[in-house]
């Protein structure tokens, strides 16, 4: 893969060419993929410092938590953008991506899916107005598109849980399989510790970085860190959301098996004098009250009915039904 760069010269940014070096003067951009593993050695060959071997390790780890870390030479910030441009793709699956920013260039290595590095080289040597012109004003675009992307899943998700709520509710058959939803909470929750640590991530190497910020990019800065509390917030009312969902779905099925219960239980208590009636006349005796006369059925019968209706009538007094 060759070498992907861009160099600010004569007041606007261009793709970098063989013939480029690193003088220490020119603000550069290397942008290098956790595949090029061999990057500390072209970035050295190109003029630029040493790394430390530990930093090194960390930037080709996928898996690394964000992260700030800083040495005499350098600062190094891991965020964690979503894995390709997929912004309804509800997995939230993310890989790290370092920024490794010195005093007049920057180094970013990232998954060779993430296309919002290379979309945000597009736009610097494109000429779009309002260019950056310094390397933090660069590290502030890239921050700014993967918390932008990161933003745009709040919708998805929100009509998922929607969907979710239809298929709870609107439905008289209930839901069987739970491992869908148990499994979006989980992927909610993962997601909200990482935003967690990116907005500390952040607001330490704001706190801590000897590199200068200009009045300017501190104002885009702070709305980078309002939209990723702005994110996570939004993502932690989703979590509270299916907490709230699956209460209100137990409750509402617990209410219902009562009703069931309900019922069957004032069937047994308007059946159960009478089955007592039934069975003593069922008994094998010879001489019985009303076994030998005429109106003796149907006497039983009026008399069994009558038992039941105001067995009812007490039940609707004692206001049980």
């Amino acid at each position: 893969m060759g070498l992907i760069g861009y160099v600010h010269i004569d007041d606007r940014w261009r793709e970098m060419t063989d013939a480029d070096r690193l003088d220490g003067e020119t603000l550069f951009w290397l942008d290098f993929t956790h595949h090029e593993d061999d990057w500390p050695s072209v970035f050295q060959r190109l003029g630029g410092g040493a790394v430390h071997e530990r930093h090194v390790k960390d930037s080709l780890n996928l898996a690394h938590p964000p992260y700030y870390d800083a040495t005499s030479d350098y600062e190094m910030l891991i965020f964690r953008p979503l894995a390709g441009l997929q912004s309804n793709d509800l997995d939230l699956d993310t890989s790290a991506s370092t920024l490794l920013l010195f005093a007049h260039g920057l180094v970013t290595i990232r998954p060779p899916d993430n296309g919002l590095f290379e979309d945000v080289g597009r736009r610097l040597h494109s000429q779009t107005p309002r260019q950056p012109e310094t390397i933090v004003g660069v590290a502030h675009a890239l921050l700014h598109r993967i918390v932008e992307e990161q933003m745009r899943v709040r919708g998805p998700l929100a009509m998922q849980l929607e969907l979710w709520q239809q298929r709870l509710f609107g439905s008289e058959h209930g839901v069987k399989d739970w491992v869908p939803l148990l499994d979006l909470r989980g992927r909610l929750r993962r997601f909200s510790t990482i935003l967690a640590e990116q907005l500390s991530s952040l607001t330490l190497w704001r706190s801590e970085t000897e590199l200068h910020i200009s009045e300017h990019v501190g104002v885009r800065m702070n709305d980078v860190m309002e939209h990723i509390k702005r994110t996570a917030h939004d993502i932690d009312a989703l979590q509270h959301d299916i907490e709230g969902m699956i209460q209100i779905y137990f409750s509402i099925t617990g209410q219902r098996t009562n009703s069931i219960v309900q019922l069957l239980t004032i069937i047994s208590v308007v059946f159960l004098p009478l089955n007592l009636i039934a069975g003593i006349f069922g008994m094998n005796f010879e001489q019985m009250p009303l076994l030998d006369h005429a109106l003796g059925f149907w006497a039983t019968a009026i008399g069994m009915a009558a038992l039941g209706l105001a067995t009812l009538l007490l039940l609707r007094l004692k206001r049980w039904i």
